[in-house]
């Protein structure tokens, strides 16, 4: 029997990678730091479902530190290269 939670983590770690090639292929900095930070999100989620289908909620604790790094050198990315007109 497939474990929904395997089923789910797996599913948003691929759409996670498939954030990524988009970040890396697109030519716009505004597009690739929004995939960035899509991809982030996306990358916690699949570590929430994986650590509910292990029971360890560890994994948790070590995405919660690494996307506060990732979303933090995001927003430093997009300061330095400067905000453009809303």
């Amino acid at each position: 029997m497939i474990d929904t939670w395997l089923l789910s983590a797996g599913i948003l770690g691929l759409l996670a990678l498939g954030m990524l090639l988009r970040a890396a292929r697109t030519p716009s900095p505004d597009d690739r730091s929004v995939a960035a930070v899509v991809a982030v999100a996306l990358a916690s989620m699949a570590a929430l479902t994986l650590s509910i289908a292990w029971n360890a909620i560890i994994v948790t604790d070590l995405f919660i530190f690494l996307d506060i790094c990732c979303l933090g050198i995001a927003i430093w990315q997009a300061k330095t290269r400067g905000a453009g007109a809303a």
